[in-house]
């Protein structure tokens, strides 16, 4: 999460700037959810009651029917889709597995996901794919992982 997107982004808590876990992680996803909020007191999201209520869903929840929701969640995509495109081009690996609490959101993540990576992987449709998918264990993978080191 600590690689540079953005040359003059956003300070992050390492102590760089333009990091990408300030635009794609779940953090950055709850604080534009937020700010979109603040920024647009007519949002539908404010449906929830305030911004303590805010989460990792809320924008997903409310993007077919707010045009501020919509934005937000296809900006975090496409800041999500900028970083897994950069280690795709590099690493070519055989595919990507997402995991975590927003990887809930199934297609409506990983559709256009993919197809951002898709549009920007080199050599295209004349090289190898890189399938996106969600972690099978969701969002429980990290402590089970944890766990088996323990064991």
């Amino acid at each position: 999460g600590h690689i540079s997107i953005k040359f003059d982004g956003e300070q992050c808590n390492c102590g760089r700037v333009g990091c990408w876990e300030r635009y794609a992680s779940a953090t950055a996803l709850i604080n534009q959810t937020r700010k979109a909020m603040e920024e647009n007191k007519d949002s539908k999201m404010w449906e929830i009651g305030s911004l303590d209520a805010v989460t990792g869903k809320t924008a997903f929840d409310y993007k077919d029917e707010d045009c501020y929701a919509k934005e937000v969640v296809d900006g975090y995509i496409k800041h999500l889709a900028l970083g897994i495109t950069n280690f795709a081009n590099v690493f070519r690996p055989e595919k990507i597995v997402l995991g975590g609490g927003v990887c809930a959101q199934g297609d409506a993540l990983v559709k256009p996901l993919q197809t951002l990576l898709d549009k920007d992987l080199f050599a295209g449709k004349l090289g190898p794919q890189v399938p996106i998918v969600v972690a099978s264990l969701g969002n429980t993978a990290g402590i089970l992982g944890a766990a088996a080191l323990w064991l």
